[in-house]
């Protein structure tokens, strides 16, 4: 019987340029299978973005098709304005504090969350569960 498997990422740095957190990787059958592909999903369950600043910050996040980019209508996360950078709102995160998500999203091969913030010294980390579709 298949069975995901949890899986962390990060901590990773969220800049003000808008970049991939995670996206599920793609995988291919045994050597035998010819060119059968299997690919992965990832299901988020928890987020954390932490502060090490002495100031408030904000990020913003975005489910996307495309690598490192937000766009309207696909806000996650975070809404907020941005497409290659943070242009403005999402959730301020407080000086030397954290914030936490707790959630269920299921993302496939081909998508991305992606992240920006309003300045340096945000760190994101996601907890979930990876496996095979």
């Amino acid at each position: 019987m298949a069975q995901n498997k949890i899986i962390r990422t990060g901590p990773v740095a969220v800049t003000a340029t808008m970049a991939n957190v995670y996206s599920p990787p793609t995988t291919t059958g045994g050597s035998t299978s010819g060119t059968t592909v299997t690919n992965t999903y990832v299901i988020l369950r928890h987020i954390r973005v932490v502060n090490t600043t002495a100031t408030a910050a904000s990020i913003i996040g975005f489910i996307n098709t495309v690598s490192a980019t937000g766009a309207a209508g696909k806000e996650f996360f975070a809404g907020g304005v941005g497409t290659t950078a943070y242009t403005s709102g999402g959730i301020s995160v407080a000086a030397g504090s954290y914030i936490d998500w707790y959630g269920q999203v299921r993302l496939d091969v081909g998508e991305y969350f992606v992240a920006a913030a309003s300045t340096t010294g945000l760190t994101i980390e996601c907890e979930g569960e990876i496996g095979i579709a």
